[in-house]
Protein backbone atom coordinates (compact mmCIF):
# COMPACT_ATOMS: atom_id res chain seq x y z
CA UNK A 1 0.00 0.00 0.00
CA UNK A 2 2.72 2.53 1.07
CA UNK A 3 4.47 1.79 -2.71
CA UNK A 4 1.05 2.89 -4.01
CA UNK A 5 0.46 5.90 -2.18
CA UNK A 6 4.27 6.85 -2.91
CA UNK A 7 3.78 6.29 -6.37
CA UNK A 8 0.04 8.45 -6.91
CA UNK A 9 2.38 11.48 -4.54
CA UNK A 10 5.13 11.42 -7.45
CA UNK A 11 3.25 11.08 -10.90
CA UNK A 12 -0.08 12.34 -10.16
CA UNK A 13 0.23 15.12 -6.84
CA UNK A 14 3.74 16.23 -8.26
CA UNK A 15 4.26 16.60 -4.25
CA UNK A 16 7.82 14.45 -4.65
CA UNK A 17 10.60 16.21 -6.26
CA UNK A 18 11.92 14.06 -9.34
CA UNK A 19 15.78 12.91 -8.44
CA UNK A 20 18.55 14.43 -11.24
CA UNK A 21 21.01 12.20 -12.63
CA UNK A 22 24.77 12.73 -12.87
CA UNK A 23 28.42 12.19 -11.60
CA UNK A 24 30.56 13.65 -9.68
CA UNK A 25 33.84 15.76 -10.90
CA UNK A 26 36.86 15.67 -8.95
CA UNK A 27 38.35 18.75 -8.76
CA UNK A 28 42.54 18.91 -8.21
CA UNK A 29 45.03 21.68 -7.04
CA UNK A 30 48.15 21.99 -8.94
CA UNK A 31 49.88 18.29 -7.00
CA UNK A 32 46.72 16.78 -8.42
CA UNK A 33 45.37 16.19 -4.50
CA UNK A 34 41.50 16.61 -4.64
CA UNK A 35 40.20 19.59 -3.68
CA UNK A 36 36.62 19.58 -3.83
CA UNK A 37 34.24 18.07 -6.00
CA UNK A 38 31.32 19.42 -8.47
CA UNK A 39 28.19 17.92 -9.48
CA UNK A 40 27.99 17.55 -13.01
CA UNK A 41 23.95 17.05 -14.58
CA UNK A 42 24.53 13.89 -16.83
CA UNK A 43 21.26 11.19 -18.09
CA UNK A 44 24.04 8.50 -17.98
CA UNK A 45 25.43 9.22 -14.21
CA UNK A 46 24.88 6.65 -11.47
CA UNK A 47 23.99 9.17 -9.04
CA UNK A 48 20.31 10.25 -8.31
CA UNK A 49 20.24 13.51 -5.68
CA UNK A 50 16.63 15.33 -4.88
CA UNK A 51 18.75 17.86 -3.60
CA UNK A 52 22.17 19.58 -2.81
CA UNK A 53 24.10 19.40 0.55
CA UNK A 54 21.96 22.68 2.42
CA UNK A 55 25.48 24.75 4.08
CA UNK A 56 25.61 27.52 6.74
CA UNK A 57 26.39 30.87 5.76
CA UNK A 58 30.68 30.15 5.50
CA UNK A 59 29.55 27.46 2.95
CA UNK A 60 29.96 24.09 5.23
CA UNK A 61 27.82 21.68 4.77
CA UNK A 62 25.80 21.26 8.37
CA UNK A 63 26.87 19.16 11.28
CA UNK A 64 24.84 16.25 11.60
CA UNK A 65 22.19 16.67 9.27
CA UNK A 66 22.74 13.89 7.40
CA UNK A 67 23.51 10.25 7.59
CA UNK A 68 24.49 7.62 5.41
CA UNK A 69 24.11 3.85 4.68
CA UNK A 70 26.11 1.83 2.32
CA UNK A 71 25.63 -1.63 1.34
CA UNK A 72 29.86 -2.55 -0.16
CA UNK A 73 31.43 -4.41 -2.80
CA UNK A 74 35.05 -6.39 -2.39
CA UNK A 75 35.58 -6.63 -5.98
CA UNK A 76 34.37 -4.56 -8.88
CA UNK A 77 33.75 -6.44 -12.37
CA UNK A 78 37.36 -6.79 -13.46
CA UNK A 79 38.05 -8.76 -10.38
CA UNK A 80 35.26 -10.67 -10.35
CA UNK A 81 34.15 -14.06 -11.79
CA UNK A 82 30.88 -13.24 -12.54
CA UNK A 83 31.07 -10.14 -13.55
CA UNK A 84 28.53 -7.28 -13.76
CA UNK A 85 25.73 -9.82 -12.34
CA UNK A 86 27.16 -9.86 -9.43
CA UNK A 87 26.03 -7.69 -6.23
CA UNK A 88 26.47 -3.95 -6.58
CA UNK A 89 27.88 -1.11 -4.29
CA UNK A 90 24.98 1.21 -2.70
CA UNK A 91 25.15 3.98 -0.94
CA UNK A 92 22.15 6.32 0.27
CA UNK A 93 22.26 9.84 1.99
CA UNK A 94 19.21 10.66 3.78
CA UNK A 95 18.89 14.05 5.38
CA UNK A 96 17.31 14.13 9.12
CA UNK A 97 14.21 16.14 9.84
CA UNK A 98 12.10 17.24 12.70
CA UNK A 99 8.54 17.64 13.70
CA UNK A 100 6.36 15.32 11.35
CA UNK A 101 7.92 15.37 7.72
CA UNK A 102 9.96 12.57 8.73
CA UNK A 103 13.36 11.66 7.63
CA UNK A 104 14.48 12.30 3.64
CA UNK A 105 16.26 10.30 1.30
CA UNK A 106 18.25 12.87 -0.65
CA UNK A 107 20.82 11.23 -2.58
CA UNK A 108 21.13 7.57 -3.82
CA UNK A 109 24.38 6.09 -6.01
CA UNK A 110 24.47 2.60 -7.28
CA UNK A 111 27.19 0.71 -9.36
CA UNK A 112 28.86 -1.92 -10.05
CA UNK A 113 32.42 -0.50 -11.55
CA UNK A 114 35.27 -1.84 -13.49
CA UNK A 115 37.47 -2.03 -10.12
CA UNK A 116 35.65 -1.32 -6.47
CA UNK A 117 38.25 1.61 -5.46
CA UNK A 118 36.17 3.86 -8.20
CA UNK A 119 32.83 3.05 -6.00
CA UNK A 120 34.51 4.19 -2.82
CA UNK A 121 35.92 7.11 -4.42
CA UNK A 122 32.11 8.13 -5.75
CA UNK A 123 30.70 7.43 -2.24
Amino acid sequence: MKLAERRIEIEIHKTVKKPERGYFEWLRDSNEDISGVKWVPSSVGNVLMVEPVIRDPYGKPLQNLYVAGIDSIDQGITDSVVGEKGSKFCALIKKRTMGNMGDKYVCMYIDRPAVAKEAYQVA
